[in-house]
């Protein structure tokens, strides 16, 4: 599978993940109490950051969310099709 493909395929889950938590947290608050709630977000929280720290370009290891190297990059929440740093077409590899 493809960089890119890796990177559409985290942000589908990730997405389809933001949209369930708040049905999965009215589920489970009656049985451990409202830190369900707290624990859910945090999951989701560490689940997108790793991500971002794992999905890289394989050529200049930059992450396929951000727009370059630069000490000002621009993240986006679905992944580039071509690396923002070195222009390596990632959905070909």
């Amino acid at each position: 599978m493809s960089t890119y493909g890796k990177g559409r395929r985290f942000s589908l889950i990730l997405l389809a993940a933001t949209f369930a938590w708040p049905f999965v947290a009215m589920l489970l608050a009656p049985l451990f109490g409202n830190s369900v709630v707290f624990a859910v977000v945090a999951v989701l929280f560490a689940f997108g950051m790793t991500g971002l720290a794992v999905l890289r370009c394989p050529n200049c290891k930059t992450s396929i969310f951000a727009s370059s190297k630069n000490v000002v990059a621009t993240w986006t929440p679905w992944p580039r099709k071509v690396c923002g740093h070195c222009r390596l077409d990632l959905e070909a590899n």
